[in-house]
Formats: C-alpha cells, structure tokens, sequence
C-alpha cells in the first residue's frame, strides 16, 4: 500500500515539474531575442499558437525555423504540445521564431485537450551562438532578351496623281482631287520628296500637285507609303499649258520608287513620270515600269512642258539597253 501511494505521488511531482516547465512570463521588447515555452492551442500552416496567462493569443511564424521533436518518429507540432520557441519578438503576440524545440507529446490524439491554461514562459535569452540565417535561394537565370522584329511593312496597291483641295496638319491626312474621283491620304510614316529633297508636311499647300504611293485601305482611302511633289500651286500658275508631246530619247537615270525617268531628246533632257494607266510595250507586249533602264531607247507620248516635265501616255521600247 506504501508503495502505491509513493508511485501515486512521483506521478503528481512529475506532472507538476511538467507544468511549472511552462509556467511563468517575462516581457520582451519588440524586436529583441526571444525565448518563451507554451502549449499549442491551435495549429495553421506554418502559423503555430500558442495561449499566455493573460488569455492573449500568442502567433509563432515557424515557416524558418528549425524544427527538433524530442518524440521519436514525430514530424508535425499539434494542438496540445509543449513547445519552446527561439526567435524574435516582431510585435505585440506575433513572434518569428528560429528555433521550435517540441518537448512534449500532443493530447490530440487521445481525443482531450490540455487539462488546464499553461501560461506562456518568457525567458531572457542566454548568451547563445547565432542561429544562422535561413538559406537566400538562388536567382532565376536570365532569359535572353529575343530581338525585336521590324514591323513588317504591307506592299503598295495604289498610285495616282491629283491637285491638293484641303490638308488636316494635326490628323495628318491630306485630301486630293484625281481624274477617278476625290481621295484622303494619310501621310502619317509616309516619305515627301520634291525632286531630290526630303520635305516635311507642313511644305505641302492647297493647290500642289502630288504623285503617291501606298496602300488603299478603303473605296476612297489611302496610307501613303511615298509622296512626291510634282508641281505646286505657285508654280501651275505661272506654267504654260501643257502641251502634247511624242519624243524619241535614250532613259539616263530611273527612279523606280517615284515612277520616273530622265530621258535626252533632240533638244535637252526631260523628266517623265509614269502611273498605272502609262502602257509601256516592247514589240506589241506590255512591259512594267521595272523593264524601263537607263541605256534603254523609248519613243514616249505625253503631256507636259520641258520646265514642269511630262506625264507619259505610252512609252514604247525601240531598244533595250545593251
């Protein structure tokens, strides 16, 4: 019976030393090392809390800590288990711990919670070596920056000529009457040139004559991929009426994006321009303006002045160039 009894009591120390083992409290600054030993009341994610003695809620952030569980084959903290946790106090009942050492089994699995509120022991932290910062993980090898691509630039399917009736500087479009019917062209990216010379949009004037090139977005729409100034408005009033002309000549220099050429007659050198309805031929077969080179003997038919130059009619190949 005596020994029963000094069982029963061992029992009782051994429990209350278990309790005290998680009993008393001491505060600790915000941001200062901290140690504190508790009963986990609930468990989340990597969140473990844990009850103190005024009934506050303390959250341990254990995602970087160091986990040690004195219960062999134990790998998970439960509702129940006494823990002492090494870390950082980051505010007010949220602590980042280091360190989560779980020095007793969980009541959870025997369907009990803890028996009573153990309050949460807050010790001074001893001199103890540092705890080594968690592992920075390693960059994410740079991609290679893949190349831009030029946009890609649409072909032309339209040309013609015609006199400027109204310009929108800020829109950039430009407005033209031709022998097929009225026009607006865009001129937004588009190259303007009078002859040899690169010009802007604001050279342009009510009443110019212009050549264009581009691409036909609508029945009456144009974005103009090439502009160029044939005649301005200064220079059709001053001009002598065109005039019909049928010339035999051999092509000195072409240039195939304006459609044009510089061909010698019997009196001084002209300057011809072409558009779709010009029919080039080569021994009764249609040619393309391609076809035309310089050394190349025409006899060309058109309208014009040699001051202004000459919109060709038909241009008809005697020779081709050597």
């Amino acid at each position: 019976m005596y020994t029963y009894k000094a069982l029963a009591f061992l029992i009782l120390g051994i429990a209350l030393i278990g309790v005290m083992y998680c009993a008393s409290s001491v505060r600790a600054d915000v941001n200062s090392s901290w140690l504190a030993t508790g009963t986990v009341t609930k468990v989340e994610g990597s969140s473990v809390y844990m009850i103190g003695k005024d009934n506050k809620v303390y959250r341990i952030d254990s995602g970087h800590a160091n986990m040690i569980f004195d219960e062999r084959g134990s790998t998970q903290v439960r509702v129940g288990d006494c823990i002492r946790v090494l870390g950082y106090l980051r505010a007010p009942g949220e602590v980042e711990a280091m360190q989560v050492h779980v020095l007793g089994a969980s009541t959870a699995s025997t369907g009990k919670g803890p028996e009573k509120v153990v309050e949460i022991v807050v010790e001074q932290q001893s001199a103890q070596p540092p705890v080594p910062a968690p592992p920075i993980p390693a960059a994410e090898p740079i991609q290679p920056v893949q190349p831009v691509q030029p946009a890609q630039i649409m072909p032309s399917n339209w040309q013609g000529k015609g006199l400027i009736t109204d310009i929108d500087y800020t829109a950039k479009l430009v407005k033209i009457q031709t022998s097929d019917g009225n026009y607006t062209i865009s001129v937004s990216g588009a190259n303007l040139s009078r002859g040899s010379t690169r010009i802007g949009l604001g050279r342009l004037n009510i009443g110019d004559t212009i050549s264009v090139v581009g691409r036909q977005t609508g029945p009456n729409s144009v974005v103009a991929q090439n502009i160029s100034v044939l005649r301005t408005g200064s220079e059709a009033q001053a001009a002598v009426p065109l005039m019909h002309i049928s010339v035999v000549g051999v092509i000195q220099q072409v240039d195939y994006t304006s459609r044009t050429f510089k061909m010698t007659t019997e009196v001084t050198p002209i300057v011809v321009s072409c558009d779709d309805k010009t029919v080039i031929q080569f021994q009764q077969i249609c040619k393309s303006f391609s076809d035309l080179k310089p050394g190349t003997r025409v006899n060309m038919s058109g309208y014009g002045s040699y001051s202004t130059g000459y919109a060709a009619q038909h241009i008809q190949i005697i020779s081709e160039s050597p």
